[in-house]
């Protein structure tokens, strides 16, 4: 009877004591409340953190495969890298390629890229360049394309010096142009010392202009025509890229006369 009394007179002054508060406390990871009698329990719910994350934590989340808007390690905050930053190992690191660490080019990103690609061209850590439709990228530079197709325009002829190509009339002038098997006439520009045509006189792929290019200049007269010289200038791919040629197309004596002339031509892709 006795113990009952004891028993019964103890357990409201238990109950008082056991009672905590709600705060939760963490220990080994792992969210904990206290229980009646100042005992704590284990909810089961392990926070992120250095004991189960080897990336970084976003919130209570694990990162493991960090990004350069999530970069950290060791159960760390995730923390953004900034623009000119990327994430390696963990760590928001300066972005930077030059001829230090690329053999390739650098894009618009800092980015090294191998250098070969149309789009990206280029070597020794210099900035990526793009080829145009008739490039290509050929050891790491942009290259004209040996089947890209070209007009060939006879801009225009004019002396060196001025002449007069008969004794009673100026020079009815006209061009014929070779390149590679390929021949081509132009329209003949009557009375004019110093002719322009503007014309296009033939469509060449770059292989075929580079292996034979020649010109000769004429004047129309009768009962036959007259030379006023020829010119076999070797066509460069520099050149061919550049879109235009100037060549002196060599002296030639007529009837007392001597004609000496420079042909201007241009290149443009087709």
């Amino acid at each position: 009877m006795a113990y009952r009394t004891i028993l019964i007179t103890m357990l409201p002054l238990a109950l008082l004591i056991g009672c905590g508060d709600d705060d939760g406390n963490k220990l080994d990871g792992r969210i904990m409340y206290p229980d009646w009698g100042g005992a704590k329990y284990d909810t089961g719910t392990a926070l992120c953190g250095p004991n189960n994350c080897y990336g970084c934590c976003q919130g209570n989340t694990c990162i493991a495969q960090t990004t350069d808007t999530a970069c950290g390690f060791g159960g760390g905050k995730c923390l953004p890298c900034t623009s000119k930053q990327t994430c390696k190992g963990g760590q928001c690191v300066e972005t930077t390629c030059d001829s230090s660490n690329c053999t390739g080019c650098c894009d618009s990103a800092k980015t090294c890229q191998n250098g070969t690609a149309d789009t990206a061209c280029g070597k020794g850590g210099a900035a990526c360049s793009s080829c145009t439709s008739t490039q290509a990228c050929l050891n790491q530079k942009c290259q004209i394309k040996s089947t890209g197709q070209y007009k060939v325009i006879l801009v225009s002829v004019t002396p060196v010096s001025s002449y007069t190509c008969d004794t009673w009339s100026k020079c009815d002038l006209y061009v014929e142009l070779f390149v590679g098997g390929t021949k081509a006439t132009s329209k003949v520009k009557e009375g004019t010392d110093q002719p322009v045509w503007n014309e296009t006189l033939l469509i060449a792929t770059q292989s075929q202009i580079t292996s034979k290019f020649e010109a000769k200049i004429w004047d129309d007269d009768w009962p036959f025509d007259q030379s006023l010289g020829s010119c076999k200038p070797k066509i460069t791919s520099t050149e061919l890229a550049a879109g235009k040629i100037t060549t002196d197309c060599g002296q030639y004596s007529s009837m007392g006369f001597l004609k000496t002339s420079v042909a201007k031509f241009e290149f443009k892709p087709n």
